[in-house]
């Protein structure tokens, strides 16, 4: 039985980070037909799953993912990446000339620009013989899933809420799209949901400026009796959970290499020390940490 099997993307990110691209007004600005050099060239792997598998299996957890590969260059070099990491393939999908890849801009600071494509109509049908496999896990991740509908995503949550474990949650661009009312479905079968401050805002209909933190504010989104985590960048982060608000104050970080997949980061670190210990202070506290740590690296786990 696996301690934790995550559902949802995984993407090949290629690295280019130059000196020579201009920020005006905290946008970067491109010259229309322009050519730049890039002094550095990384490839790796990310998504939101992927990251919070490896970075799980990290801290010693048993860790699977559940995606969508397609047949091509990539595909070795992603089975390859994930089982260095020592993440189980077993559950990996693999859907003929399906890509999901992301390039990404670099800054001197480790801020990020990321263009990202994914194959638009690749259907994510889980097999019969595979939810099997996955029912054999103590806990579940469900990460951007490309590219299902609203409907196929509740469809899945329904089903592996079924198997009566603890759902960890994330929710993408895409889902923030939709309006409060209609994720219900979704959030009425998670556990802890994992949102930024400013999405937990937008999905509130709320000005973040104007939103006190520090106040129990899980009621919004009907988290009552369940476990919200916001994170807010480098003021600290939050922890709601039946009344109670906790807080962590960011881990300091002198040089900051790229802030890629430091969110997932501190996801994976939180549930890792949860699941073994249900302390949520010191959850936070690690997965801070552990986030912080991910800053002065490059790649997104």
């Amino acid at each position: 039985m696996y301690d934790l099997i995550c559902i949802g993307d995984i993407t090949v990110d290629l690295y280019f980070k130059t000196e020579s691209l201009k920020v005006e007004d905290n946008r970067l600005s491109l010259a229309m037909g322009g050519k730049y050099p890039s002094n550095l060239f990384y490839q790796g792997l990310g998504g939101n799953a992927a990251n919070v598998a490896i970075d799980a299996s990290s801290f010693e957890l048993d860790t699977a993912i559940c995606g969508l590969i397609g047949e091509n260059a990539f595909k070795q070099i992603i089975i390859q990446h994930l089982v260095k990491k020592n993440v189980s393939t077993e559950l990996l999908m693999f859907l003929g000339d399906y890509i999901s890849i992301s390039s990404i801009l670099l800054l001197e600071n480790g801020e990020r620009t990321i263009f990202h494509y994914t194959t638009p109509t690749a259907p994510f049908n889980i097999a019969s013989h595979m939810m099997t496999q996955l029912s054999e896990a103590k806990a579940y991740f469900i990460a951007h899933i490309p590219p299902p509908t609203l409907g196929e995503k509740i469809d899945l949550v329904n089903h592996i809420s079924k198997f009566d474990k603890p759902i960890f949650m994330n929710l993408s661009t895409n889902d923030l799209k939709f309006r409060l009312s209609e994720l219900k479905p979704i959030l009425d079968h998670c556990d802890c949901l994992f949102l930024n401050c400013n999405e937990f805002a937008n999905l509130v209909g709320e000005d973040y400026e104007k939103i006190d933190f520090k106040k129990n504010i899980s009621g919004k989104l009907g988290f009552n009796k369940k476990l919200l985590i916001l994170t807010d960048g480098q003021n600290g982060s939050y922890a709601y959970n039946s009344g109670e608000v906790l807080y962590q104050k960011a881990n300091p970080v002198e040089n900051i290499i790229d802030t890629t997949g430091a969110g997932d980061a501190y996801t994976a670190g939180f549930i890792a020390s949860f699941m073994k210990e249900p302390d949520i202070q010191k959850a936070i506290g690690t997965a801070s940490e552990f986030a912080a740590k991910k800053l002065t690296r490059l790649g997104a786990n």
